[in-house]
This record gives structure tokens, C-alpha cells and sequence, in this order.
């Protein structure tokens, strides 16, 4: 048939370039569904992905944007969990497109990464003796990385902007409704 050769051979043209990552052959008695669901297209043109560096290097430009416009003194003490929450992943750059993953970076856990960040001297911790969670209470503005850090186009920006500017087609659309 004519019509499906064309079909495989445009399919084989999209598919040059493109590597199956994970999988693995081999019969473990899970079933050709769970093989497949193993496995992950990568395109040929996708970015590499990112390193232990990279990621790091984002969750502190992160964290940066969120004690410069994000933490206000009054809320604090506020609960590691909801700093990380409703500060840094909100605040990180828009540019990248990507979503933080504290497990990528070399701390694997918040409350490493926020002793760390203690350390630097941007921010003062403490543990709570009853729920063990990290609690931040106090942020240092005055420390040359918060107060020299260059304020980014966020994603929680341009996530509202799309809004706003799909409200605003929607409000201009025609109004067929005249009940």
C-alpha cells in the first residue's frame, strides 16, 4: 500500500536522530507494557541535560530572587517547606523553563540545602524541636550576594502575564450572548 509506506517513511525522517534512552531488553516477567513505559524519546536538537552544577547554580540565583523581592520581615518565622513553596520556585529565572528539583543538586534535601545556604550567610535557620522542619527566621539583606544579586524575569511573572493576556483575548472576543 502506497498510502502507509509514505506514512512509515515520514515517520522514519521525523524519527532520524532521535536516541531511546533507559528501557532495557531483557525478559523480567513485567511485560512488554512496563518495558515501554521505561523508556524515554530524547529529540537529537534537546538541550543536554543539566549537571549537579547547574542545577545548584540555579536554586541559588533562586534563592537569591526570593530573599531580595519574596520574604518580607514580617512573615518571618516562616516554615522552610513554604519558603521553597511559595518563594523559590516561583522566583526562579523564566529563561530556563525548567523546574527546580532539590534531589538534582548536590544537597538532595531542603533542610541540608537550607544550612547551607546558613553558611553562606544569606539567611539564619533553625529546626523545630517538635515537627523537626526547618523554620527561617531571619534573612540577611545586607550580605553582598542578596544585596548585589541582578533581579531576573521570573516564571510566576510570565505565568501572569499569559493570563492577564489570555483574560484580555477572552474579554475581547465578541459577546454572541445578549440574554
Amino acid at each position: 500500500n502506497a498510502k502507509g509506506r509514505r506514512e512509515v517513511e515520514g515517520l522514519e525522517k521525523g524519527m532520524k536522530g532521535v536516541t531511546l534512552k533507559g528501557g532495557g531488553g531483557g525478559d523480567d516477567g513485567q511485560g512488554a507494557a512496563v518495558a515501554a513505559a521505561e523508556v524515554a524519546v530524547i529529540p537529537a536538537d534537546a538541550p543536554p541535560p543539566m549537571t549537579v552544577a547547574d542545577v545548584d547554580a540555579l536554586i541559588a540565583c533562586s534563592i537569591l530572587q526570593a530573599l531580595r523581592t519574596g520574604v518580607k520581615e514580617k512573615a518571618l518565622p516562616m516554615l522552610g517547606s513554604v519558603f521553597w513553596a511559595q518563594h523559590v520556585v516561583p522566583g526562579r529565572p523564566a529563561a530556563d523553563g525548567t523546574l527546580l528539583d532539590i534531589k538534582r543538586g548536590s544537597h538532595k534535601k531542603l533542610s541540608k540545602l537550607l544550612k547551607a545556604t546558613m553558611a553562606k550567610g544569606w539567611l539564619t535557620v533553625k529546626e523545630d524541636k517538635h515537627t523537626k522542619e526547618m523554620v527561617l527566621t531571619s534573612v540577611s539583606r545586607a550580605h553582598a550576594d542578596v544585596a548585589g544579586h541582578r533581579l531576573h524575569e521570573t516564571a510566576a511573572e510570565v505565568a501572569e502575564e499569559a493570563a492577564e493576556e489570555a483574560a484580555a483575548a477572552a474579554a475581547a472576543g465578541p459577546d454572541f450572548y445578549r440574554g
